[in-house]
């Protein structure tokens, strides 16, 4: 079929009769003129160029060049991303509204579909469980699904209540986010858990090889000052200053309510 639809294309020899009739002969020549324009030339040469088998490929029929394949693990990567990014946020929206068991039930789900959950998602469902009083929740959850190393003696009391009810273990590194929601959570409570707080900060420095950054200590030094824990909070900023972990607008926030506290961050940051 390509070769009847070249053969086409190609131009027939001109008919005798059209090189005796008179009248014709003025545009036969003044064909041929625009024929011999270096333009002219080029666009024949090209609809007439010989393609690789040999043949003429047809002047009508343009052949764009096939685009780069896209690779079917990163089309399966992304679609997962997606499915990922919209169960964490109907997780949120779950917080909000109080319904934990839901947002559960929503992420073992995901993890039963063979998608699975990134730090992300993991933090979501961690503060979902936090919004909605569950605490208890919170902590299984967190030790359930970052666990990248088996807990270390100092922190086995506090994962020992990791369980199967919040999904499969995913091997996650939890991030300042993840430990940031745990904190708030503990520091919540009256008084402020301190023996979990330490034992919090002691899997992620030990287990996950995190450093408190400033995102950290503004959540401890917060805590202090609600807690009116001065000693500690003078403690915790030498410790700060020690790391060389710059603070920032928000660590002031936290220890201007404390003459204590504020006076001692000025001299130590000022």
């Amino acid at each position: 079929m390509l070769l009847s639809l070249v053969n086409s294309t190609l131009p027939q020899p001109a008919s005798p009769l059209l090189r005796e009739q008179p009248c014709e002969r003025q545009a036969f020549g003044s064909a041929k003129a625009t024929l011999a324009s270096p333009v002219a030339r080029r666009s024949l040469a090209i609809r007439a160029a010989p393609s690789a088998q040999g043949h003429v490929a047809p002047s009508d029929h343009v052949q764009s060049e096939p685009g780069p394949e896209v690779d079917a693990g990163e089309q399966l990567a992304a679609k997962e991303a997606r499915v990922r990014a919209e169960v964490s946020r109907r997780i949120r929206q779950l917080g909000r509204e109080g319904n934990a068991s839901a947002a559960v039930e929503l992420f073992t789900q995901m993890q039963a579909d063979g998608i699975a959950p990134d730090a992300m998602a993991a933090t979501a469902l961690i503060d979902c469980c936090v919004r909605c009083g569950e605490l208890a929740r919170a902590e299984r959850t967190f030790f359930n699904l970052f666990s990248k190393a088996p807990p270390t003696s100092s922190s086995s009391s506090i994962a020992s209540t990791a369980s199967s009810d919040v999904g499969r273990a995913a091997n996650l590194v939890p991030d300042a986010v993840a430990v940031g929601v745990l904190l708030r959570a503990y520091g919540r409570k009256s008084p402020p858990q301190w023996a979990k707080i330490q034992q919090l900060l002691t899997r992620m420095e030990l287990d996950f090889g995190l450093q408190p950054s400033t995102a950290i200590f503004n959540e401890l030094m917060d805590i202090c000052a609600r807690d009116n824990a001065v000693d500690r909070g003078v403690q915790l900023l030498d410790r700060m200053a020690e790391a060389g972990v710059e603070p920032d607008v928000f660590t002031f926030e936290a220890v201007k309510r404390r003459r204590t506290l504020r006076s001692h961050f000025k001299k130590l940051f000022n």
